[in-house]
């Protein structure tokens, strides 16, 4: 009985035991299958951890995270070894806090090669004791297995191989498409993803800081507790308080990535800073050091180092381990096995239907069946022997690079004689070598190296399947049941395939190359290891020796002194044999790259060993502070450079080259360089000594190397035939392969090391001074460009602002568009303080200024007369502004005031009124854009009126008045001429009278002796004259004194008839008629006439000469002949302006010059809104019009329903150029104002008035009523409609025109009520696109906008509106990418100022333009910054639209377009969609959009769609993105926090 109580109390307790034991499992346990482990809570993942110390135990299992979990309080001890699948589902583990000597230390510390992690994200803080064999990482301490998409947030630290993600990442292990927002710090190997790597990290993503200082470095504490901030904080100040003894100070091999790596890294990106100023060896952006593949990768964060500080990599050592295994090729064997399987299970399900599903199957088949029998002859290729030379002083395992993984690797040993190294491959290459020496001296020996088999036929086949697989996915697209299903199994399976390819890289031994001297039996893209390719860095890159935008140097460490290298003592044998095992190819660097001591480089700092080629320098600078040897491609080279392009600023001291600084001649010591093939476009500004547009020097080996250059030589001061050979930029230009970047220069206009403006322009191009922006302004600074002389632009050029500190004032509410404030008032002012600024009515007449006409203007311009003051020189021609300020009490009687023109204008008048009193011209200056004026009183007015100088226009009035006075001088010396040949005449005349009379007298005597004479003689004496008469007998003179008196007044006669005719005398009787013309008596008498005339004469002119005051009529009135005429023109026209001046009859034209001056307006703006209908046909339009001038050419932007619109030269212009003619539903609302200023001009207006108010009216009729129609509606309304007549209505306040209605009035059916409202807008940006288009005149041919494409633009303009709520669906597989999202976006406007937010799950971004933040208004990571790149589809969607001519289809509940993309499309949408996709090989085939637009015409939705392929390594993958915008209508508003920290 005892005995059976005994038995059964043992038998109670182990069955208790077994229930308690059971309950303790029962959570970790608890599955359907057995196999599937559920975490709900901490205690379950504590079993977890527990269970897993046995490494076979999660063999097999499935751990799945149900929740997120919090270690807040707890010291984790990492899991010890897991191997089976821990998927996280996106779920968070967070307060991770692992302290004390763990290694390897991480949430797991081994994970195995069977074991992978997926979708977990961790944060916390691992930081374990300095110990020199402790491996650290956020995740996992040492990985053998497959990490996707985890996230590790906090702090790693350790002594080496510290990674955020893993510590060591063994050569089976990958880590894929995961992400580290770390602060990561360890003396050694210490990388933002992985310290130490060996396997194959891809698609990974670095945020956090890597050795860098503590104070400098940042992490994002979102969603940790507050003690975890504490406890983050605390470790964060305890090092840096012990800064001087910072694991920094030694810190080597440090990588944004990997810290060292002799495996792959592949499209992976480094954002953040790594490494701290002058401490620290191999320091590199994506990876410290590196002997393996480096592939696709980027870095944009600021790089930091002592030596060998590179963008990309540190240090490249060349790659010699190779190995392939016979499990890898069985595999690959099997894969394919059940491929081709697949393929022949779809062949029979497709028959009978597609036929091209089943061409694409059968010729899958036929590239199966080649794959499979080119991997069955797959081979070793024979292996060579090389020399391996090294210091026997030391031991090493990186002598020779490589690692040692799971199927071959290096096995060292060493004793106090010497050492030995053996390096040994796979079981299938049966391959290996040793080599023995003393610890005094050179170790030589021979060693054995396996080389990849030959897999050229093998990646064809792979490439032509993956084609093939591209294809069918095409074809099959909607393919439903079993064949669906069949073809899903196919690309899973060929998906596998390719993974299997690629995760073979670690084991593949570069590609199908041996290590070989002659450089023409290599091909050197079949090289993998051992290289660094198609990687590109934009981050600035700082170190003291050996620095680079690429790599800081190819060589070999030594690891006692890493102040040395090993390729010092190498031979040249060893140099060749390395030359293809380094490899920098088809790389890019556009960050600047500054040394503090010797080597510097755009690619490569010091290029010991390697091959460099394919590479370029875009648009960089290039420093060496205070060293030697400075190159846009290689600082120093003792290998080979060539086919690279370099396009760089350079500086140094000795030995500055645009390609090399120097090469390294052959020499004992076997170094030698060979530069060939290079081009260079390149500006050295400073260089003490040996400089060339090549190289400084001419050491080494030169061959077809070429420059452009005005003022470089080729290399140090000279040009070599067939060396380096300038050669024109036209030239350069035919190259086939130039890279783009030398096609094109680029202008950049920087302030605050932000970029103002950026512009492209042509080799020898000349800037504008009008085309220079003007530099932002920066509150309390003066600021101007440190250059404005940009003519004849050779090279890529930076302008700077300048600030200058002033005087610090208060600034007003109002700015303008540029953001600047439009006062600043300087004064002693306290924080708090205030100026009040409100803008005034338009007074101008207190300044002289008049509109409407030029006599209207002039008018204004003399009514300074009527004060007593003389006209300007410089009249007021506008008032601009008008401002009234209220000053805060600083103290001061005076304050200087600082006011911002409108669009920069500067001949400006200002002036003030202080306290109401009178308007006084202010002295003003200049601050940079600012106008400057003192005034004093606590509250000051002030208005800004725009000047004209008009001394030209008085020039001209001078000019004419100087003519006019030229003319009357002309005359009146003309008149006086006139008036002294009369005199002279009359002169002459009055000598001849008296002449006349003396022998006149004389002949009265002589005749009257005659008379007495016959008397007493009788006849003889008169037979006797006739007798002597008719014989022509001479005579006595007394016989001839009557003749002569005849003769002499018949002579002088003529000239005094002339004389008196001349001045106008009165005539006399006539002369007595003789009975004998011929008798003597008639002849006297005649001469008597003549002398009676002559007297006449003689004795007017006595009156002329003895009373000149009183002249003779004729000459008065000759005299003033022209001035009565002069008089009278200049009394008509003081009378005309006169009547002009002051008589009403102006107030006719007075809505014709409101209209007017509205038209002149430049830019004129207004709103238009048109309310029509016809029947069945109806317009409804609400516009924003304005129209400028560009290059003398007005242009008319119309924005209707968010359509933009151009109008020109009767054609509509949309924002890419595209042109078509003026009609259809979109007329130009412009042109209403030219009709409407015609019609005021020739109808009748009525005008009322109220108060400041005035209205006219008028009423168009017959044609101009169908024109006003045409100009307001669409052609189907205005040809169908018979209108009667349009009422036109114009309100003008203050003299300016404010509205203007169009009402159709009496016109049956037809309803027209349409509205101008003018507006004050600023002028429209007129695109490029729409300018070229402008001025190419190529709109003869254009068609009209259809209806369909109308719709679809105004649908459009929802999308483009202020405020917008969408919903955008983003899906993606693209090989590694995976992503399935949906967005909320929603923006809106607010003091005119545009906000947007980005919503994904829980997470919130805000923007506006460059600025992103949380809701807190604090900074967000890269990450959630590429959130923002969605909201770009939009934007990207409408310029495909209007590049693109989309077509529509009538669908049952609206309308259906589609367009078709081209590469560039797919590419730009591609990477709105997907960001990573940019750092991949795709190439896409096809693409579209498609946009549903209701019956209403509103937009419902807009799918986007693309589809191609990836390359990948060894074949390519189908690639297929999509995303979906529908609006939606949800109220939006912006946290206040984010609102202040985005506000301008």
């Amino acid at each position: 009985m005892k005995t059976s109580n005994h038995l059964l109390r043992r038998l109670t307790a182990a069955l208790l035991a077994a229930v308690l034991a059971l309950s303790i499992a029962l959570p970790v346990f608890a599955s359907d299958d057995g196999d599937t482990i559920y975490i709900n809570s901490v205690s379950d993942l504590l079993s977890l951890a527990r269970s897993c110390a046995y490494d076979q135990w999660s063999v097999g299992k499935t751990v799945i995270l149900q929740k997120d979990l919090s270690l807040e309080g707890m010291l984790w001890e990492p899991i010890p070894s897991f191997s089976g699948q821990f998927k996280g589902n996106g779920h968070t583990i967070s307060d991770l806090t692992i302290t004390g000597q763990y290694s390897p230390a991480g949430l797991f510390g081994i994970v195995e090669e069977q074991g992978s992690i997926e979708s977990l994200s961790v944060r916390g803080v691992v930081s374990v004791s300095d110990s020199a064999d402790t491996t650290t990482g956020g995740i996992v301490g040492i990985n053998h297995g497959t990490l996707i998409n985890c996230q590790f947030t906090g702090v790693v630290t350790g002594d080496s191989e510290v990674g955020g993600i893993v510590g060591r990442n063994e050569s089976e292990g990958t880590i894929d498409h995961s992400t580290a927002r770390a602060i990561v710090t360890g003396k050694s190997s210490t990388g933002g993803i992985a310290g130490y790597n060996l396997g194959a990290i891809t698609g990974c993503t670095n945020v956090g800081s890597i050795n860098t200082e503590y104070p400098e470095a940042s992490l994002d504490t979102d969603g940790f507790t507050a003690k975890m901030v504490d406890y983050i904080n605390n470790k964060m100040a305890a090092a840096a308080d012990d800064a001087t003894n910072s694991v920094t100070n030694v810190a080597t091999d440090t990588g944004g990535i990997a810290g060292y790596s002799s495996g792959a890294i592949a499209s992976s990106t480094n954002y953040a800073a790594v490494g701290y100023q002058h401490i620290g060896y191999n320091i590199g952006g994506v990876v410290g050091r590196s002997s393996g593949q480096v592939l696709a990768c980027s870095n944009e964060g600021a790089i930091c180092g002592r030596k060998d500080v590179g963008g990309i990599a540190g240090q490249m050592e060349p790659y010699i381990r190779m190995e392939i295994s016979d499990g890898l090729l069985q595999q690959l064997k099997t894969q394919l096995n059940e491929l081709s399987g697949l393929v022949n299970t779809a062949t029979n399900h497709a028959e009978g239907g597609s036929n091209e599903i089943a061409s694409r199957l059968n010729s899958m088949s036929g590239y199966v069946d080649n794959a499979a029998n080119e991997l069955n002859n797959v081979r070793l290729n024979a292996s060579i022997d090389s020399v391996i030379t090294g210091d026997g002083s030391h031991s090493s395992d990186t002598l020779i690079g490589g690692g040692k993984g799971a199927a071959g690797g290096i096995d060292h040993e060493h004793s106090d004689s010497g050492h030995s190294t053996t390096i040994w491959g796979g079981s299938a290459a049966g391959a290996g070598a040793s080599h023995e020496g003393n610890a005094s001296g050179t170790v030589t020996g021979s060693t054995q190296i396996v080389a990849a088999p030959d897999l050229g036929g093998l990646t064809s086949s792979i490439n032509g399947l993956s084609s093939q697989v591209t294809m069918l996915n095409n074809a099959a697209s909607g393919t439903v049941g079993t064949l669906a299903n069949d073809i899903r199994s196919i690309n899973n399976k060929f998906n596998e395939l390719t993974g299997t390819l690629f995760s073979a890289i670690s084991s593949l031994s570069g590609g199908t190359g041996d290590i070989i001297v002659d450089a023409s039996d290599v091909d050197i893209d079949s090289v993998t290891f051992g290289k660094v390719s198609s990687c590109r860095n934009s981050g600035a890159v700082y170190g003291d020796v050996n620095t680079g935008g690429i790599t800081g140097s190819m060589t070999i460490e030594y690891t006692l002194d890493p102040e040395d290298d090993v390729t010092g003592h190498l031979s040249n044998i060893y140099r060749k044999q390395y030359e293809y095992r380094s490899i920098i190819q088809k790389c890019v660097n556009t960050g600047d790259v500054a040394g503090k001591r010797s080597y510097v480089g755009g690619i490569v700092g010091r290029m010991d060993l390697g091959y460099l080629t394919a590479c370029e320098t875009s648009s960089c600078t290039i420093t060496n502070e205070n060293g030697n040897y400075t190159g846009g491609i290689a600082g120093l080279t003792g290998a080979t450079v060539l086919g690279n392009f370099s396009k760089c600023t350079l500086s140094g001291k000795k030995y500055v080259g645009g390609i090399v600084g120097s090469g390294v001649q052959e020499n004992v010591d076997g170094s030698g360089s060979t530069v060939s093939w290079n081009y260079s476009l390149v500006d050295i500004t400073d260089c003490q000594q040996y400089q060339g547009a090549i190289s400084g020097s001419d050491t080494g080996t030169f061959e077809h190397n070429y420059y452009v250059s005005d003022n470089l030589p080729g290399i140090n001061r000279q040009g070599y035939t067939g060396r380096a050979e300038p050669i024109s930029y036209a030239e350069l230009l035919t190259l086939p392969d130039l890279p783009e970047s030398m096609k094109s220069f680029t202008l950049t206009f920087v302030a605050d090391d932000k970029t103002v403006l950026s512009r492209a322009f042509n080799y020898g191009d000349s800037i504008d001074e009008s085309d220079i922006p003007e530099p932002p302004a920066k509150s309390g600074c003066h600021v101007h460009w440190d250059r404005t002389d940009l003519t004849n632009l050779h090279f890529d050029t930076v302008v700077t602002a300048v600030y200058e500190a002033y005087t610090p004032g208060l600034a007003s509410e109002q700015t303008r568009e540029s953001g600047q404030a439009v006062i600043l008032v300087e004064g002693n002012y306290n924080d708090g303080d205030a100026i009040t600024v409100t803008a005034q009515p338009l007074t101008p007449a207190a300044f002289d200024v008049q509109s409407g006409t030029v006599l209207d203007r002039v008018k204004g311009y003399f009514a300074c007369l009527s004060r007593g003051e003389m006209p300007s020189m410089v009249a007021n021609a506008e008032v601009l502004e008008q401002w009234r300020i209220e000053l805060a009490d600083d103290g001061q009687d005076t304050h200087t005031v600082r006011y911002l023109p409108p669009d920069g204008q500067k001949e400006l008048r200002i002036y003030t009124r202080e306290n109401g009193g009178s308007w006084q011209e202010a002295d003003c200056g200049t601050m940079g854009s600012y106008l400057t004026f003192s005034t004093s009183g606590d509250s000051v007015e002030f208005a800004a009126v725009r000047t004209l100088d008009v001394w030209g226009i008085w020039l001209g009035v001078l000019a004419v008045l100087a003519v006019l006075i030229l003319i009357i001088v002309l005359l009146v010396h003309r008149h006086k001429r006139k008036a002294r040949r009369r005199a002279e005449a009359l002169a002459r005349s009055a000598s001849a009278v008296s002449q006349a009379e003396q022998i006149v007298r004389g002949e009265d005597a002589n005749a009257s002796t005659a008379d007495e004479a016959p008397a007493k003689t009788g006849a003889p004496t008169s037979t006797a004259v006739e007798d002597a008469t008719q014989a022509d007998a001479p005579v006595s003179a007394e016989s001839t004194a009557v003749p002569a008196a005849v003769a002499v007044a018949a002579t002088a006669a003529p000239v005094v008839t002339a004389a008196v005719e001349g001045a106008e005398s009165v005539p006399t009787s006539d002369p007595a008629p003789a009975a004998d013309p011929g008798s003597i008596e008639a002849r006297l008498a005649r001469a008597e006439e003549e002398l009676r005339l002559l007297r006449e004469e003689r004795e007017a002119r006595e009156n002329v000469l003895t009373q000149p005051a009183v002249p003779p009529a004729p000459k008065k009135r000759r005299r003033r002949r022209f001035l009565p005429i002069l008089i009278t023109i200049l009394v008509l026209l003081g009378a005309a302006a006169a009547f002009f001046l002051h008589s009403d009859f102006k107030k006719d034209l007075e809505a014709y010059r409101l209209v007017e001056a509205r038209v002149k307006e430049d830019p004129m703006t207004m709103d238009v809104t048109v309310d029509a209908s016809y029947g069945k046909i109806s317009l409804s339009a609400d516009a924003s019009v304005a129209r400028t001038k560009k290059d003398g050419s007005p242009i008319t932007c119309i924005d209707r329903d968010g359509a933009a619109l151009y109008y020109a030269d009767g054609a509509i212009y949309l924002e890419n150029g595209k042109s078509y003619a003026v009609g259809g539903a979109f007329p130009n609302y412009a042109e209403l104002m030219d009709e409407t200023a015609e019609l005021c001009r020739t109808l009748t207006v009525t005008k009322s008035v109220d108060g400041q108010e005035k209205r006219y009216t008028l009423t168009a009729e017959g044609n101009d009523a169908s024109t006003l129609l045409r100009l307001l509606t669409s052609d189907d309304i205005a040809n169908a409609a018979s209108l009667s007549a349009i009422r036109v209505d114009l309100t003008a306040e203050s003299g300016e025109l404010m509205d203007v209605s169009f009402t159709a009035e009496n016109s049956g059916d037809l309803r027209v009520e349409a509205a101008a409202h003018f507006t004050d807008a600023l002028a429209p940006v007129i695109p490029d696109d729409v300018l070229t288009a402008i001025h190419s005149d190529s709109n003869d041919d254009a068609s009209t906008l259809t209806d369909n494409a109308l719709r679809l633009l105004g649908a459009w303009g929802e999308l483009t509106a202020d405020d917008l709520s969408a919903d955008i669906a983003l899906s993606a597989d693209c090989g590694p990418i995976v992503l399935n999202s949906t967005l909320q976006y929603d923006r809106s406007s607010i003091d005119g100022q545009s906000y947007g937010s980005i919503r994904k799950n829980t997470l919130a971004v805000y923007f506006s333009g460059s600025k992103i933040c949380d809701a807190d208004g604090n900074s967000v990571d890269t990450a959630s910054q590429q959130l923002v790149d969605a909201t770009s589809l939009i934007d990207l969607c409408y310029q495909s639209i209007l590049n693109g001519s989309a077509g529509c289809d009538k669908a049952s509940d609206g309308y259906l377009y589609g367009l078709s993309l081209d590469s560039d499309a797919m590419s730009e949408l591609a990477a709105a969609i997907a960001p990573d996709i940019k750092a991949q090989d795709v190439t896409f085939s096809s693409g579209r959009i498609s946009v549903r637009v209701s019956e209403q015409g509103e937009l419902q939705s807009v799918n986007i769609s693309c589809s191609g392929a990836l390359h990948l390594i060894l074949s390519d993958a189908p690639v297929s993105l999509s995303a979906v915008i529908t609006p939606a209508d949800r109220a939006f508003s912006i946290p206040q926090p984010a609102l202040n920290a985005l506000k301008q």
